[in-house]
């Protein structure tokens, strides 16, 4: 089989896509190729994966991930076979671990309204007293929570090209939380060691809370299998990745050209291929091979899809089913517009070299 091309930003998503199809196999060769490409790169990463993707599934993985990687870096003492064994033995687990992404779709909610950086520069104004007490406070709102969750775990929004830091990591007062909402030990000590999770350890005390309405059950997803583009799945290519952005950019075209009555009723989209990106995100990139689930985090699940898809332009009243029914439908073309894009930017070995 053709080994994985050299691109970063392809081989990071297809590890992660892997991962969240339980894909372990591939998934370690993925990953021991990014390792090549940037030794510094998945110490970093796999912290953000393990909790934006399994989480509550399987909170001794992340603690695990947490303490290999806790710190963004691997031991100074390890040898480079050791730093192999140890990358391949993480992915491997996180990949046959069952899955949850409800902490990353609270911490959505709380950022994805037009609203949230002036909110976030507001919140961060008020004494830490107050940030425990709203983010312990259960009569309060979800996204209000979120907020004071992320910024006592350290926050930054993007003010124009900058980044703004908001807020710190507060080891102190997350322990407070924890105390307060007399949370078990091991997710205490998840929310205060992860300093290095973009905010969603800290989202834990709240999936917990919607895991306890109702029973949670385990899902299996049903995942098609997709041909390898340059040894990698084609999924790779998403809105995250330079040629990802350039395939959908023509797959849009090509798929507007081909339901011209749909495309029409959504004319005021304005920029269509972010539009797609997303949609086809959420019917293949965000798929997981088993997942918990119950009514509450399924609901935050919906919500949060339309809601991305609403800050893109959809229509409020307009079902978004019918635009994930055409994606799937033309799950062919988009796999060729796919492997055209793929082979234009790596070439035949991968590396861009004809």
């Amino acid at each position: 089989m053709r080994p994985p091309l050299s691109d970063k930003w392809i081989l990071s998503s297809a590890v992660q896509k892997l991962i969240r199809r339980g894909r372990a196999e591939q998934a370690i060769k993925a990953a021991l190729a990014l390792h090549a490409v940037d030794p510094q790169y998945l110490p970093r990463r796999l912290p953000i994966i393990g909790f934006e993707d399994v989480g509550i599934g399987d909170l001794a993985i992340c603690a695990e991930v947490l303490q290999n990687f806790g710190r963004q870096r691997f031991g100074s003492s390890l040898s480079e076979r050791e730093r192999q064994r140890s990358l391949a033995r993480i992915v491997d687990r996180m990949a046959r671990a069952v899955k949850s992404r409800s902490s990353c779709d609270i911490l959505c909610l709380a950022t994805a309204d037009k609203t949230h950086s002036t909110a976030a520069a507001r919140f961060a104004q008020s004494s830490e007293s107050c940030l425990v007490a709203l983010a312990v406070d259960r009569g309060a709102g979800l996204t209000s929570r979120a907020l004071a969750l992320h910024l006592l775990s350290g926050m930054t929004i993007r003010e124009g090209r900058w980044p703004r830091t908001l807020s710190r990591f507060n080891e102190k007062a997350l322990s407070v939380v924890a105390d307060r909402l007399e949370l078990p030990e091991v997710v205490a000590s998840l929310i205060v060691e992860g300093r290095h999770t973009a905010g969603l350890a800290a989202m834990l005390p709240l999936v917990l809370e919607a895991a306890r309405t109702s029973e949670l059950l385990t899902k299996a997803g049903e995942l098609k299998r997709t041909k390898a583009v340059l040894g990698l799945p084609a999924y790779a290519a998403d809105i995250y990745t330079r040629v990802g952005r350039s395939a959908i950019a023509e797959f849009s075209k090509l798929i507007k050209e081909r339901h011209p009555r749909f495309f029409g009723d959504i004319s005021g989209v304005r920029n269509l291929p972010r539009l797609i990106g997303m949609a086809i995100f959420h019917v293949e990139g965000c798929k997981l091979d088993r997942w918990v689930e119950n009514s509450a985090l399924a609901d935050y699940r919906d919500q949060i899809e339309a809601k991305e898809l609403q800050t893109l332009g959809w229509p409020k009243l307009e079902s978004r089913r019918r635009l994930y029914q055409i994606l799937e439908s033309e799950r062919e073309l988009l796999w060729e517009v796919r492997r055209a894009h793929m082979h234009a930017a790596f070439g035949v070995n991968g590396s861009g070299k004809q």
